[in-house]
């Protein structure tokens, strides 16, 4: 299972060495965004057509554009979360380039706490559900009639409870069995 959240899509192939983890993950990003059109950033939240229940993203930072309510602050990376061993990166780094090679940033790493771990996870989960819920209202409310559908049967349940899938892991993690 491999989730993220990001602030930006690049709109060209990012310049630079591809061997750079940075340039290597904007490029994915990037290829992934137009492949699958599961990945999108903040720039495609507009304040024009915020729905009510979203309502809270209307917070601007200083100097933002009005017409984008959107962006993810948070500077966290979870390896392995529900492993015996995860990791997790955090810190004032926004794991840019630029942050990661001239400035003076922190990264802690914290290893082998699955408890600390899980609650990383755990905000995770919230953040990637409440925009993964808004891009499909959008994409909804865009004419897009598979957009934001529920089943009318319990067949959306069937990975949840498929040993080994990425959704029976995430599920025994958050219900603390795993």
């Amino acid at each position: 299972m491999m989730l993220a959240l990001v602030n930006r899509v690049p709109t060209r192939e990012p310049s630079g060495d591809p061997s750079r983890a940075y340039v290597a993950a904007e490029i994915a990003i990037m290829n992934r965004a137009e492949k699958d059109h599961d990945i999108v950033g903040f720039s495609g939240f507009k304040a024009d057509d915020t729905p009510t229940g979203f309502a809270p993203e209307r917070i601007l930072w200083p100097g933002e554009n009005p017409k984008i309510m959107v962006r993810v602050h948070h500077k966290f990376l979870v390896i392995d979360a529900q492993g015996d061993h995860p990791v997790v990166y955090t810190g004032s780094a926004n794991f840019s380039g630029n942050s990661l090679h001239n400035n003076d940033e922190n990264l802690l790493e914290i290893t082998s706490s699955p408890r600390i771990a899980g609650m990383y996870m755990a905000e995770f989960l919230r953040l990637f559900e409440h925009y993964r819920a808004r891009m499909a209202f959008d994409r909804r409310s865009a004419g897009d009639p598979s957009a934001f559908t529920l089943t009318s049967d319990n067949t959306w349940t069937t990975p949840y409870y498929t040993p080994g899938s990425p959704e029976f892991k995430a599920r025994q993690a958050m219900a603390g069995t795993a």
